[in-house]
């Protein structure tokens, strides 16, 4: 689990995939469940997701109120913070470590020394 985060956490482009892809998913599902157009139900999805929530389309079955708890919960609580730790990690990364290659380089290096010594 902790890697499948990393791995997700890692790259911008798989963090904005996966909001797609949940609001296509909740968009669909708000759809079927509500008896909404597509249209609007992407249109809710989007206010949801990023909690603006204008209130002119709001869910108004049992099934319909769960699915908006629960996915305005997953956007909050998951997606962003993949979004910060993702910007964090460009932020932070040290610009001064050492490239594979320039590792190897350094081995070699040093276990010459200790040959001679």
């Amino acid at each position: 689990m902790k890697r499948s985060i990393l791995w997700l956490s890692n790259s911008i482009y798989r963090v904005f995939a996966l909001y797609l892809i949940s609001l296509a998913v909740c968009a669909l599902m708000f759809s079927w469940i509500e008896g909404k157009s597509l249209l609007d139900s992407v249109y809710w999805a989007c206010v949801t997701s990023l909690t603006i929530g204008y209130g002119d389309i709001a869910p108004v079955t049992k099934a319909g109120r769960i699915l908006a708890m629960f996915f305005s919960h997953f956007w909050v609580f998951g997606i962003a913070p993949l979004i910060i730790s993702n910007m964090l990690n460009i932020t932070l990364e040290d610009r001064n470590l050492f490239t594979h290659e320039e590792q190897e380089e350094m081995k070699a290096l040093l276990r010459k020394v200790a040959e001679k010594a």
